[in-house]
């Protein structure tokens, strides 16, 4: 799966002590469930959900790297690579990129900046399909060189235990991304997002591509700067002026300057003359900028 947001898989894992101790409850007994029965009867047909489980994991990174390096085959930067949820136990870097390694390593995540707008959809449509695909490549190579009879056939012998073990975690790893849904708010498998690629804006991917402009203005505001914010994103709208989350900081940093009204009414004129397709969104931003002003009015 690939996430647009580094946030939205953090808080994928437990949310209270409660969540947690459920999580290690169920673990503990699965693994314990696991281990009676291959000491019960240590056949080796037995080993075969410790060996899905182990290529699982391994699997779960060959599918981020999917994305990761499909992302570089069409020019596009790579943020971060994060394996897993739950709190982070491990950082390390593969060349310029920052991979976090989570405490559960069974689910994944690419941040990705798109950096330019030639054919931006194809990419997009490209890098979600990188993931499930190099997981079904593999599958299809493995049972190319191993025979599908081999593949298909109960056997005692570790090695071809091992390689059905790993086929099938390819394919249930590669079926459950395919399936078009959204997990939770903010994220989408990579079925969903290749389905939906096609039928993106494009201040879609100016927004992504501005996300480093965004938090230079963001900054601003933060420090206090706040005519210095209204230029900056004032720059940033001569060339985007269809990214909603530009016009959005410019008017936060009005509000900071006391321009409430002339804040509110540009934003909303901006809202209401967007197409209906794109405005549902850009009406939660209005909400926001709304309760934005609440927020600074009482603040003392």
């Amino acid at each position: 799966m690939r996430l647009p947001d580094d946030e939205d898989l953090a808080g994928t894992g437990p949310r209270s002590k409660e969540d947690r101790i459920i999580l290690f409850i169920f673990c503990g007994l699965l693994g314990g469930l696991m281990a009676a029965e291959v000491l019960y009867d240590g056949s080796p047909q037995r080993l075969a959900i410790v060996f899905f489980l182990a290529f699982w994991v391994v699997l779960t990174v060959i599918h981020e790297g999917g994305h990761a390096i499909m992302a570089k085959m069409v020019g596009w930067d790579i943020d971060e690579i994060q394996l897993g949820f739950g709190r982070v136990v491990g950082e390390f870097q593969v060349g310029a990129t920052p991979v976090r390694l989570r405490l559960f390593p069974i689910v994944g995540l690419v941040r990705i900046t798109p950096t330019s707008l030639h054919f931006p959809r194809m990419k997009n449509m490209l890098v979600y399909a990188a993931g499930p695909g190099i997981e079904l490549g593999l599958v299809a190579l493995l049972t190319l060189v191993m025979g599908w009879d081999v593949m298909t056939t109960p056997t005692d012998a570790y090695t071809v235990i091992l390689a059905q073990s790993f086929a099938l975690a390819g394919l249930v790893g590669a079926g459950l991304n395919l399936i078009p849904f959204s997990p939770h708010p903010g994220a989408v498998t990579d079925g969903l997002g290749i389905l939906l690629s096609p039928f993106l804006p494009l201040s879609h991917f100016e927004t992504q591509m501005l996300t480093p402009a965004l938090e230079r203005g963001e900054s601003l505001i933060e420090a206090g700067q706040f005519q210095a914010a209204i230029d900056f994103f004032d720059e940033g709208l001569a060339h985007y002026p269809h990214v909603a989350i530009l016009r959005f900081g410019r008017a936060k940093a009005q509000i900071h300057l006391g321009e409430y009204s002339s804040a509110l009414l540009e934003f909303q004129a901006y809202v209401h003359g967007l197409p209906d397709a794109q405005r549902a969104e850009s009406q939660l931003k209005l909400d926001e900028l709304r309760t934005y002003i609440e927020v600074v009015k009482s603040a003392p």
